[in-house]
């Protein structure tokens, strides 16, 4: 009888732990885990994304940890509890002697290699009594062993494993992204690629393109991530930014009340957000500088392109996309110079454009691209002059303002995705065929489009091409990043991104998912964030 009972309050123990989405397994350290689910039905990302919500959800934690001692025999283990990232798990747990933590994430498939990482806590030589952390990297819709390790200051380790079957994912992506080996033999750089959907979606894969992280949007889409100390921003959807914690939660959320941003948006000196954007009140679109405030959440708009192009912004005002807007600059990219100066990309004139005084009296200093575009205009005084034969990017993405030690003072380089797209909505009395000669004016169809980069010298007025290679034709979005000793080049209408060596030479290729093309790929190492690096 007394046996029966045993058992008898076993199978409640375990029935109980089901009951609320928790499952329970023995580990080297001999102990029982339980891991806690909020969330038994799924959640609208409208609703997550409400400062409300993420607030109780912090309390409910908070809760959780007073009701009892977290150790390393029994951590407090929260499924995804802040609701934005199917493949996370929030981890809160003291020790006694100070150590660092370690996780692999291990599932039954050759397909899928391990993901090892270690936790980043901020402390002295990463070593700490408490330890807080959200686990990312969770494979989902299958089970998962996640093995932890402490390593202390001595040398010494212990183990606890515990295993775990996540939720599918919510949105359409791959689990593992299909993949082509280049020629190159060198190593990819460490970090997860982080891909800008058009699916709503903002997705973390690694190296061997196993999906990490799947992040929901309300729509439009992520353009970039933005890091200061433990926070993290990007946007959601065209009026909103958020700043989310590295633990996962959304602790701000910016509304740009009646301007919408658009494609691009980075730190000023001081932390505040500056944003590409559009005045949905004005007649024209995507031609105007934001200023977010993020201790008030003001924005504020500091430079509109009309003032600084009032004539060229009148001539061309008929000159409309099929669906009636008025497209005439389309800046999809923005670098800080210095503390009031920057470089933005402007498509539809395949410019790229340096602001002065953007926060008092902004002014043109000068411009990169084409000369033959704005002859006529009033402003072809203001393009530098091109050293060399070579054509001038056409259509351009994602320009990157790098200096360089070894430059002369007024020098610098700019790389960028070279969409090489004879096309613009606002110009169609320019012949682009007289200029450039079979270079494609469809999306979707050309030869290639380039990685570039321009030593840009300032004093001679000048601008030369010192590296370039082809990559696969995207004529409109795409990205590229130098990142370590490689880079990295999404051709977002291929639906392709892939990572080159210090060569040119492609060591590997992804393809992604998407139901019309992919914005950009940037990789990240997310250390000091969600990870320690030695």
């Amino acid at each position: 009888m007394k046996q029966r009972k045993i058992i008898f309050g076993i199978l409640t123990f375990v029935i109980a732990s089901l009951a609320i989405g928790g499952t329970y397994v023995f580990g080297s350290l001999n102990t029982t885990q339980e891991i806690i689910r909020f969330d038994t039905e799924t959640v609208s990302a409208k609703k997550l994304y409400q400062e409300k919500e993420q607030q109780n959800r912090y309390k409910k934690i908070q809760s959780l940890k007073r009701e009892n001692n977290y150790t390393q025999n029994k951590m407090l283990m929260i499924y995804n509890p802040y609701g934005l990232n199917v493949q996370s798990m929030y981890v809160y747990f003291t020790t006694k002697k100070a150590c660092s933590v370690s996780y692999t994430i291990h599932v039954e498939s050759k397909e899928i290699s391990d993901f090892t990482k270690t936790f980043y806590n901020g402390k002295k030589k990463n070593l700490s009594n408490v330890h807080e952390y959200q686990m990312i990297g969770l494979v989902p819709g299958v089970e998962n062993t996640i093995k932890f390790e402490f390593l202390y200051e001595n040398g010494s380790t212990k183990t606890k494993t515990v295993t775990f079957t996540p939720d599918k994912l919510t949105g359409p992506a791959y689990t593992i992204l299909p993949q082509t080996d280049g020629e190159s033999t060198q190593e990819l750089e460490d970090g997860l690629y982080a891909v800008f959907s058009e699916d709503r979606y903002l997705y973390y894969y690694d190296n061997n393109g196993v999906i990490r992280s799947e992040i929901p949007l309300l729509g439009y889409r992520a353009v970039r991530l933005l890091f200061d100390g433990d926070k993290m921003y990007f946007s959601i959807n065209k009026s909103k930014m958020v700043e989310m914690s590295s633990l996962g939660q959304v602790t701000k959320i910016y509304d740009m009340g009646t301007y919408h941003l658009h494609h691009d948006y980075i730190f000023d000196t001081k932390g505040n957000i500056l944003i590409l954007g559009t005045d949905t009140l004005a007649d024209s679109m995507e031609d105007i500088i934001l200023k977010l405030n993020r201790k008030s959440g003001k924005v504020t708009k500091i430079v509109d392109l009309a003032d600084l192009y009032p004539d060229y912004y009148k001539k061309h005002k008929n000159n409309r996309k099929p669906d009636g807007e008025y497209d005439w600059m389309h800046l999809n990219t923005i670098q800080l110079m210095n503390s009031d100066t920057i470089l933005v990309s402007a498509r539809e004139t395949s410019s790229i454009l340096k602001i002065s005084g953007i926060y008092s009296n902004p002014k043109v200093e000068y411009m990169i691209g084409p000369k033959s575009m704005w002859k006529g205009t009033g402003y072809k005084k203001l393009c530098l002059d091109k050293v060399g034969d070579f054509k001038e990017q056409l259509g351009q993405h994602t320009i990157v303002y790098q200096e360089d030690a070894s430059l002369k003072k007024g020098q610098y380089y700019l790389y960028m995705f070279d969409n090489n797209v004879a096309k613009s909505y606002s110009r169609p009395d320019y012949d682009w065929e007289k200029y450039f000669p079979g270079v494609s004016d469809v999306g979707t169809k050309g030869d290639a489009s380039y990685y570039y980069k321009y030593l840009v010298d300032e004093k001679a007025g000048t601008y030369e091409l010192v590296n370039s290679f082809a990559v696969p034709y995207s004529g409109y979005v795409s990205s590229t990043q130098e990142f370590g000793e490689n880079i990295i080049v999404d051709s977002g209408q291929k639906l392709l991104f892939g990572e080159y060596d210090s060569n040119y030479q492609l060591i590997r290729q992804f393809e992604v998912y998407g139901s019309k093309y992919c914005y950009r790929v940037y990789k990240y190492t997310f250390s000091d964030f969600y990870f320690y690096e030695n």
